[in-house]
């Protein structure tokens, strides 16, 4: 080998160092290494900063996508279903701006910046549009489960756990946006403290709350398919205990993540830069925001359409054969309920006996259950 062709090699070999040495060092080739790691900082900002607003896009691209077609139905009547697409639509709208901050590469916490504490601001805004949505939710299923109402679930009740919410956000909005420190000083402000505590308050009813519309939805799967025709009935109660399940362990991880974050940020050895990391958003912000609006929304908005006559049939057949009824009358209430124009509003669901001659239960449903159930949820 001549001097010159030894030369030419060693050459190309530090390009190709040097171009490996130029991925590495490139984001993504970072994010990758560091995987499943606690990326650092301003990675974990940018990381955070660009799924956060990827997220919230899916979100207002899904709402909007419901709310269109929500108008665009005939014979749809009801405001819960179009006021949970409008609340999700204004969560993630008012949560954008938050994570459009970060995707700058500015620090999470320790930063003095002012457009970072109006994005938090807007965050802490988004939290009462997302639990106004989720309270939409309890109230109805609460009034679906007539007999067994619980008062902590009912109008007034649920009306004051949210007016307290926006009382706290108020307070917090104003202290935040006068305060001089750093959202890492904020954070241990015991106004912010105590607005954490309320919190976890609320995160807690919210899933016992959940948990106990996903227990009376056993019981009435159980009933409907003790009835003909109730078997379509009780897939579609499958399917939303399913989806409050969901919710309520998200729910869960968010107030086990407030908890752990309020007491790393008053241990004083603490770094909020390495707390605030880009799965430390994943675990208590994205999972716990995107799990239940995204699992909602696919089981009100996104499924096929039914049409309200096929809601009356099935209305009517179970509240009459429930009760013993002919096919004459049957065929007589559905000729009544077309010519009126409106679905059935009452459904009884009764189930006497079981084999082993133990009584199971008695129950009557107010509210329109199968006519939402067809329709969606809500």
């Amino acid at each position: 080998m001549t001097c010159t062709q030894a030369s030419t090699l060693h050459a190309e070999s530090a390009k190709r160092r040097a171009l490996v040495c130029h991925l590495s060092s490139t984001p993504l080739r970072l994010l990758l290494r560091r995987a499943p790691g606690l990326l650092s900082s301003p990675m974990s900002s940018v990381a955070t900063g660009i799924t956060g607003v990827l997220l919230n896009a899916v979100l207002i691209v899904c709402t909007t996508i419901c709310l269109h077609q929500h108008a665009q139905r005939r014979n749809t009547t009801g405001w819960t279903r179009p006021l949970f697409f409008l609340c999700i639509w204004l969560t993630a709208a008012f949560d954008t701006p938050r994570y459009a901050v970060l995707t700058s590469g500015v620090e999470y916490a320790p930063s003095r910046s002012e457009t970072q504490k109006i994005g938090y601001a807007l965050h802490l805004v988004s939290s009462c549009f997302f639990f106004a949505s989720f309270t939409l939710i309890i109230r109805l299923w609460n009034q679906v489960f007539s007999g067994f109402e619980l008062r902590f679930l009912g109008a007034h009740a649920l009306c004051a756990f949210n007016v307290a919410l926006l009382i706290f956000t108020v307070a917090c909005l104003a202290s935040l946006l006068s305060y001089s420190g750093t959202l890492d000083d904020f954070f241990v402000h015991s106004l912010f403290t105590a607005y954490s505590a309320f919190d976890v308050l609320k995160n807690l009813a919210y899933s016992l709350a959940l948990l106990y519309c996903v227990e009376r939805l056993e019981s009435y799967k159980t009933i409907a398919k003790s009835v003909d025709g109730g078997d379509e009935v009780a897939k579609k109660l499958r399917g939303l205990a399913i989806t409050m399940r969901i919710c309520t362990a998200c729910f869960m991880v968010r107030l086990g993540c407030l908890v752990a974050k309020q007491v790393l940020l008053h241990d004083a050895g603490t770094n909020s830069s390495g707390l605030f990391s880009y799965w430390w958003f994943w675990v208590s912000d994205f999972v716990p925001r995107a799990g239940p609006a995204l699992s909602f929304l696919v089981l009100m908005g996104i499924r096929p359409w039914h049409s309200a006559a096929r809601s009356q049939v099935d209305a009517a057949r179970l509240r009459l054969q429930s009760g013993g009824a002919s096919a004459g009358d049957i065929e007589k209430s559905l000729s009544h309920g077309t010519s009126s124009g409106q679905p059935s509003n009452k459904i009884s669901c009764i189930h006497d006996k079981d084999t082993a001659g133990g009584e199971l239960m008695k129950e009557k449903t107010c509210g329109p259950l199968v006519t939402h159930l067809d329709e969606g949820p809500l």
